[in-house]
């Protein structure tokens, strides 16, 4: 399953937040949403998950306009975990996964099952019965991640997840831990969008990126073909050499 936007326009108020934007976040590939700050990046990640209606253009998934799926048959197909997510209430955290299973309505002991799976992939089995807000701030992330994962879990090869700004309070190793299981889930057909500030971890995990200024697309490609100096100068108005390390990976310097 593929989420297209068509030339899309999106505003609230006078404020055009999008301007005449297409994208494709495809099937069994990591797509890199990339740019500065008031970019667009959430609000068409917005418009892609059916939180916000386009003024114009349209967006289809699997080929069907977002406005004929009906709110629970979308949400058991497209899963999102948005910049903050706060929840003050000591839920225990397998409570909180739990939450992801609400729009399919299947029995306890298939959630339960399904939950202790997603819970095991992020190395968190051993959390499950401790207090949400007991939590430090990347560990809560960890289990907010848990739960969009189970939105989706039951059949990875037609889901979509869309992250925003997913790896900002992960340490290093769960953030690699992170991609590692996103570009997993998308060999099994997921459809993954991430919405990231780090240029070089988007260009080495992520199949395709999207670059964005003031709400357009700069680019969308390969990740060395979209991630130029030039397009680093447009997009973030910085100076940066673009070069090649080891194994491909692409390299950022900054002049000073």
């Amino acid at each position: 399953m593929t989420l297209k936007l068509r030339q899309c326009c999106f505003s609230v108020g006078s404020q055009r937040l999008l301007e005449d934007v297409s994208a494709t976040i495809p099937s069994g590939c990591v797509t890199g949403i990339l740019g500065a700050n008031g970019a667009g990046k959430t609000s068409l990640v917005h418009l892609a998950a059916g939180y916000e209606k386009a003024q114009s253009g349209s967006i289809l998934l699997d080929a069907i306009d977002l406005k004929s799926w009906s709110r629970g048959e979308l949400a058991k197909k497209v899963a999102v975990l948005p910049q903050t997510a706060t929840l003050d209430f000591p839920f225990s955290v397998e409570e909180v996964v739990l939450m992801g299973r609400i729009p399919h309505q299947s029995d306890e002991a298939t959630n339960r099952a399904l939950v202790a799976k997603v819970l095991s992939l992020f190395s968190l089995t051993d959390f499950a019965q401790r207090p949400y807000t007991s939590l430090s701030g990347g560990e809560k992330q960890r289990v907010q991640i848990c739960r969009v994962v189970s939105q989706v879990i039951d059949d990875l090869s037609h889901a979509h997840l869309l992250f925003d700004e997913p790896i900002a309070p992960l340490d290093i190793a769960h953030q690699v831990a992170f991609f590692r299981l996103v570009r997993g889930f998308a060999a099994q057909g997921t459809a993954v969008g991430l919405v990231l500030h780090d240029i070089e971890l988007a260009c080495q995990f992520c199949d395709e990126i999207i670059l964005m200024s003031a709400g357009k697309i700069l680019g969308a490609g390969k990740p060395a073909a979209v991630i130029t100096s030039d397009s680093i100068q447009q997009a973030f108005d910085v100076s940066a050499t673009v070069t090649k390390g080891p194994a491909g990976a692409i390299q950022l310097i900054f002049a000073d």
